[in-house]
C-alpha cells in the first residue's frame, strides 16, 4: 500500500531540484527527529549516486530501475 498522507512532520519549502528539474524533493523532519524526503520524479533517465542506500516508494505511476553492480532491469509501480 502506498503512503498517501504524512501527519506531524515539519517541512522544508526550499526544494531540492536533481537532473534539471526531472528530480524534485522537498525534505520532512518527524518529531523524533528523523528525516525523510518526499517529491517527484519525471520520466527520464537517470543515474542516483548516494553517499548511503535509500529507499524509495512509488506512490503513483511507475518506472524501470538497475541497481549498482547489477544487469537485471526490475518495474515498481504503486506501492512498491
Amino acid at each position: 500500500m502506498s503512503t498517501t498522507q504524512i501527519s506531524g512532520v515539519t517541512v522544508t519549502t526550499q526544494a531540492s531540484v536533481y537532473f534539471g528539474g526531472k528530480c524534485v524533493s522537498h525534505g520532512i523532519t518527524y518529531p523524533d527527529g528523523t528525516k525523510k524526503s518526499v517529491g517527484v520524479v519525471l520520466p527520464a533517465n537517470l543515474t542516483f549516486n548516494t553517499g548511503a542506500p535509500e529507499i524509495m516508494e512509488c506512490v503513483a505511476g511507475g518506472c524501470e530501475y538497475k541497481l549498482a553492480g547489477t544487469d537485471a532491469w526490475l518495474k515498481s509501480g504503486p506501492g512498491d
